[in-house]
């Protein structure tokens, strides 16, 4: 039993004996993390009511009761909205819906947490009431542990609500994602000097632009300024260890000076910038062209290397094997289209002689080839000769003029 939170490690050792009577001895370490609860689902149905501030009279908002010890505290709240087919009366799926928010207060002072749905998924799944939702969860926004879940939840229709007439299915974002919305903003959770440190980098205010944003840990801006054209911004938050939520938060308090921009992310701000696209309204919605997002070296589905202490600046909780999954798993397909990834590998035998002792290969000295695959997204392809970052034995791969050329031609701003 976990009575404090914090960075866990656990090791497995498997001991046995091969189909040969040889004897054998497996290890693994993983490291994930111990969250404070505070945060879980209340009794009660949940309430799907007309949202006014939508103007095009299609949207809907579902308040799910919870419980919050701290009403400002930041959380993920998911969960399938289902109705029943007036076919055969069985209970039918309608979407899903999920969102980073805070805790609200109804008139009565009940909390609850907003989710938020167009309605035309209930008229193209011609899902009719009594409406509940499934698979209901509510996860810490910052390392994205599972504070609580509900198998199912009852859902009480506002008699209010119209619901649109059934129709055939065609998909667009506003059905996805919404529309950009100041009244749906959160306050940053970032302290206000670190995201002035993060400002004073900007060089082209106002401007469309293409942000290029490091990694996990970097020393600056590893971009070679001269391989991009037109107005840039360099993010940079030296010497660093961020959760992809406060990563992004900085991305987006850097990009509120540009009109628009699309982003280059090496290592773990590809992953950053995927989350600001999935998560929060920001420049990226405003920005036109090819490739919204694309990256170099990112660990999308995690790296050992994160779960080691004496890792850089220590333990990513977002970035382990197992902290990546948690993560990806609210990351959907219509998020993932708009990333255009690349993965590298040494030449010879190894980038780095100590990674290679941890990671499978090929690798790039900190991101192996297979755990940087994002399922969904584009994939550019596999580059050899090339490793993460300086100091090992083949150049670091955003060194590599062409495919910074490639990206900067293609690039959304």
């Amino acid at each position: 039993v976990f009575d404090s939170p914090g960075v866990v490690r656990a090791r497995l050792t498997a001991r046995g004996v091969t189909d040969e009577g040889r004897p054998f001895v497996r290890t693994t370490e993983h490291a994930f993390e111990i969250v404070e609860g505070g945060v879980e689902f209340a009794d009660g149905a949940a309430r799907l009511v007309t949202d006014f501030a939508r103007s095009d009279g299609l949207g809907l908002r579902l308040d799910v009761p919870i419980v919050s010890v701290d009403p400002s505290r930041r959380v993920f709240v998911g969960a399938e909205v289902w109705g029943i087919d007036p076919i055969d009366g069985a209970p039918v799926p309608a979407c899903w819906a999920g969102m980073i928010t805070e805790a609200r207060l109804d008139q009565a002072g009940r909390a609850h947490a907003s989710l938020y749905l167009d309605a035309r998924w209930l008229a193209s799944s011609e899902a009719l009431p009594p409406f509940e939702i499934r698979h209901a969860r509510v996860q810490c926004a910052r390392t994205f542990c599972v504070l609580d879940d509900r198998a199912r939840v009852g859902v009480a229709l506002e008699p209010a609500v119209e619901l649109p007439a059934a129709r055939a299915r065609a998909i667009d974002a506003a059905m996805l994602s919404g529309r950009p919305r100041a009244d749906l903003a959160l306050a940053p959770t970032i302290p206000q000097d670190q995201i002035a440190s993060a400002l004073a980098t900007s060089r082209a205010f106002g401007a469309h632009n293409l942000m290029l944003v490091h990694g996990y840990c970097a020393g600056g801006n590893p971009w070679p300024p001269g391989d991009f054209t037109g107005f840039t911004e360099a993010f940079s938050d030296p010497d660093q260890n961020r959760t992809h939520d406060e990563f992004a938060q900085l991305i987006l308090a850097l990009g509120n000076g540009s009109k628009s921009y699309g982003i280059v992310g090496h290592s773990q701000g590809g992953c950053a910038a995927l989350h600001l696209w999935n998560f929060y309204f920001s420049g990226l919605d405003w920005a036109t062209g090819d490739r919204l997002i694309q990256s170099v070296g990112t660990p999308y589905q995690g790296t050992p290397l994160a779960s080691l202490g004496g890792f850089s600046c220590g333990v990513n909780n977002d970035m382990t094997p197992t902290g990546a999954a948690a993560w990806l798993a609210n990351v959907p397909t219509s998020s993932r289209d708009d990333v255009w990834y690349r993965t590298t590998q040494h030449s010879g035998s190894w980038c780095d002689f100590f990674a290679n002792l941890v990671l499978d290969t090929p690798n790039d000295g900190v991101i192996e080839v297979a755990r940087g695959q994002l399922t969904g997204a584009n994939n550019v392809g596999n580059t050899v000769g090339w490793c993460h970052t300086t100091g090992m034995s083949n150049p670091a791969h955003y060194t590599d003029s062409t495919r910074n050329a490639e990206m900067n031609t293609n690039a959304a701003r």
